[in-house]
């Protein structure tokens, strides 16, 4: 990393304990506002490579610096209580992979959900934090000056994280923490290669924490369905090979049921059908020959289960291509989602489709609720 940078990140972590202390103390006196907190965090990890074409990378130590802000939840919601009084946050983060010709360094922005799992003592807690956000990439695959990077294709990319994290409550104001983090970012195959990037890092940080448990009397009684059918639609860009720089729709219709078997999870089973255009390229390409459009498509029987959380769900499938060309998209595959209700019939999703879990594509779209009983 450049001294200078890293001189610079050293100083401001120094600074904002003093800083957050004395800029934000007058938010105490608000006793009508929430908890809500802001974090510095510093993680120091290594490359867990998947695929034989990433043990080229430099192997030395990824670190990341990490500003947080998150705000605990209130208690209006009967989802609150359920999570046990989870926490919302946004992250900026500096990532430096120790590899400045073929990776480069990363930028972060991402929305997270910090959960707690179990109390360890009165003033300590196990908990579990999901991110997912964009990530910006220094030094991306390039024919001409970057060719040795067989791992990322483009610029911007999607991160998503994993860390379970332990912390302790120093005094009312300061809370401090170690965690371990599993984190993740490729393009969802819009533009090749697409290997994506796993790496595990160890961590430690602060937290100062404003209008420490704060909840509102007020509980709101959410209704939870038990049973859901539903259909959605969904679109993406596809990139088939790294020998073009093509890129190709992809549509998928999807049709659902849920049947809630707790307050958070439920089971979902469905059919998807899907029209990838860049299979045939791929098939084309591969097998120099001509190929018919009939290819495209694709139909899976999949299920698996989802988690609930207030408006929003996260869906975890495993389905099996019935009908599909004999492509690398072909088999089982798996698809890992984010949907939202927006109104009371029609919810937005965004996920990943992926073949024996890599990223055949990024989608996105919208749902309707035919029934909700």
């Amino acid at each position: 990393m450049n001294r200078g940078l890293l001189s610079i990140l050293w100083v401001v972590a120094v600074v904002f304990p003093i800083w957050a202390n004395e800029y934000f103390s007058a938010f105490d006196t608000l006793e009508t506002a929430s908890e809500w907190s802001l974090s510095l965090r510093y993680s120091n990890g290594i490359l867990m490579p998947h695929k034989e074409e990433l043990y080229y990378l430099n192997r030395r130590p990824y670190q990341s610096f990490e500003l947080s802000y998150e705000w605990r939840v209130d208690g209006s919601h009967r989802w609150h209580k359920i999570y046990n009084y989870p926490s919302i946050g946004f992250i900026a983060r500096f990532s430096d992979y120790g590899d400045p010709q073929k990776l480069g360094n990363s930028y972060a922005l991402a929305t997270y959900f910090r959960l707690p799992l179990f109390s360890i003592s009165s003033n300590s807690t196990a908990q579990i934090r999901l991110a997912g956000g964009g990530l910006y990439l220094e030094r991306p695959f390039d024919e001409q000056t970057n060719h040795r990077n067989l791992a990322i294709g483009s610029h911007l990319n999607v991160f998503v994280q994993l860390m379970f994290e332990y912390s302790i409550q120093i005094n009312n104001e300061w809370d401090a923490a170690i965690g371990f983090s599993m984190s993740h970012f490729s393009n969802g195959s819009y533009r090749k290669p697409n290997k994506g990037i796993n790496y595990a890092q160890a961590s430690a940080g602060f937290y100062r924490v404003f209008n420490r448990g704060n909840k509102t009397p007020e509980i709101l009684q959410d209704f939870i369905p038990k049973r859901e059918w539903k259909v959605m639609l969904t679109g993406a860009l596809n990139s088939p090979h790294i020998n073009t720089n093509s890129v190709f729709g992809v549509g998928t219709l999807n049709g659902h049921f849920n049947r809630r078997f707790s307050r958070k999870f439920f089971f979902t089973t469905g059919i998807d059908l899907v029209y990838n255009a860049s299979n045939r390229r791929d098939l084309e390409i591969r097998n120099n020959g001509s190929f018919s459009r009939s290819n495209n498509y694709q139909v899976g029987l999949f299920g698996g289960v989802g988690m609930r959380v207030g408006k929003s769900s996260l869906v975890l499938t495993k389905g099996y291509t019935v009908i599909s060309y004999s492509g690398p998209t072909a088999g089982f595959y798996h698809r890992f989602a984010f949907r939202r209700q927006f109104h009371p019939s029609f919810f937005y999703h965004a996920g990943i489709f992926s073949n024996y879990f890599k990223a055949n594509f990024l989608d996105f779209g919208i749902g309707y609720t035919i029934s909700a009983q």
